[in-house]
């Protein structure tokens, strides 16, 4: 930010930047940066603003980044090795049939997608660093669309989904019955269900730029009590 007193300073700082607050913006897009151009009435100025681009470079960056955008999920907590007991009072505070294991050492680590409770503690006996969750496996008959999705600023729409209700976002991108390359203004995205509701969440939560691997429900269900579920944010893996 140049040119600014103390106090505008702390103005601007307090501001949320986002596409809907930023009702006309100038975008110059650099290596991870943006500027932005706004005219603040309160003290007759124009202001550059530089923003640093959203990236997500890991599956650890992706947890904090759907805490902190307050986005729905299934109960799900980080685990380390020999750490049973933190395990046991997961398992008591969100009781279910399935839960879920995910390796989070590494991309593409191991994943379980549907432990019964009481295997779960055998299970994660190989598991350095791990998340457990409730797993979708409990929802089969509720599950409508499974998979991931990517809008960009300039409209362009990448997509590879699934309708299968056992299908899990791997199982999409191995076997989608949607594999889409294309923008918003095709008329192919019509064929596939549910694409409105799930670009308006991406645009309500400025999700875009971003993929975002999700399932979407007959009825509400995760921690906020609603029909989508993120599992994870990517931008750079």
């Amino acid at each position: 930010i140049v040119n600014l007193t103390s106090e505008e300073y702390f103005f601007i700082k307090s501001l949320k930047l986002s596409y809907q607050l930023l009702h006309m913006k100038i975008k110059t897009t650099f290596i991870n940066k943006m500027l932005f151009f706004i005219y603040l009435k309160k003290y007759d100025k124009l202001f550059i603003v530089e923003v640093d681009i959203l990236n997500i470079k890991n599956k650890m960056e992706s947890i904090e980044m759907i805490k902190e955008l307050n986005l729905n999920k299934f109960p799900e907590q980080l685990f380390k090795e020999n750490d049973e007991k933190s395990v046991l009072e997961f398992l008591r505070k969100y009781p279910a049939k399935y839960y879920a294991i995910r390796d989070k050492s590494k991309a593409g680590g191991t994943f379980k997608l549907m432990v019964e409770s009481d295997k779960v503690l055998e299970e994660i006996k190989d598991y350095s660093l791990y998340t457990i969750n409730v797993s979708s496996a409990n929802y089969v008959e509720n599950q409508l669309l499974v998979g991931e999705i990517q809008i960009l600023s300039n409209n362009e729409v990448y997509l590879t989904l699934s309708t299968d209700p056992k299908a899990s976002v791997r199982d999409a991108i191995r076997k989608p019955m949607f594999n889409i390359k294309s923008n918003i203004f095709d008329n192919t995205l019509n064929l596939v269900p549910y694409f409105d509701e799930i670009y308006q969440y991406i645009i309500d939560n400025e999700l875009k730029d971003i993929i975002v691997e999700f399932a979407l429900f007959n009825k509400n269900v995760g921690i906020k009590n609603e029909r989508i579920i993120v599992y994870e944010l990517r931008t750079d893996y």
